[in-house]
């Protein structure tokens, strides 16, 4: 396994995926040939699609393609595949990422990110 790490950049790369800090806190990128792609960042919102229903929850898609789970606990019930809904991260380290439509759990994503970024 390669790695490579930069302490004057703070940039760690281990097979394939880059983490570096951004804002104070940490941006997670996965590299594709040319160079790190946004993937989804903990706490933000996106905008998905449902593309599978599943007995535990709704797999959506964003429109840069990455999957997201949204458990049945966290407020997809009523979803049908193409439906698009609001979704906040949960969950960065896993794949797929886990997401929540809850609107508790949105205002606690944006309250987190209030707290690291100083903005939304």
């Amino acid at each position: 396994m390669k790695s490579d790490i930069a302490h004057d950049a703070l940039t760690i790369s281990l097979a394939g995926l880059v983490i570096s800090p951004s804002s104070s806190f940490l941006d997670r990128r996965k590299t594709t040939g040319g160079g790190p792609t946004l993937v989804v960042l903990l706490h933000h919102e996106y905008t998905a699609t449902a593309v599978e229903i599943l007995p535990w929850g709704v797999l959506a898609k964003t429109a840069d393609g990455e999957n997201i789970l949204i458990d049945v606990t966290k407020g997809c019930e009523g979803l049908s595949v193409g439906d698009q809904v609001g979704v906040v991260i949960l969950d960065d380290a896993r794949r797929p990422f886990r997401g929540s439509c809850l609107a508790a759990d949105v205002e606690i994503g944006r309250s987190l990110r209030r707290e690291t970024e100083g903005d939304v």
